[in-house]
């Protein structure tokens, strides 16, 4: 028995933007950390202040 594609195909898409989402929240969630870990350095955020 085969599956016709255009019942298959909505789950594909669906597979498709979710991993692309996941991946998209992982990398924005790296930066976000990485952001977060230099503003504990007081000498970064008197920089980042200052514009120097």
């Amino acid at each position: 028995m085969k599956v016709p594609l255009k019942l298959i195909l909505p789950g594909i898409l669906l597979a498709c933007i979710t991993l692309f989402f996941g991946l998209g929240a992982e990398l924005l969630m790296s930066w976000s950390a990485t952001a977060a870990e230099s503003l504990l350095n007081p000498m970064d955020y008197v920089r980042a202040v200052s514009g120097a």
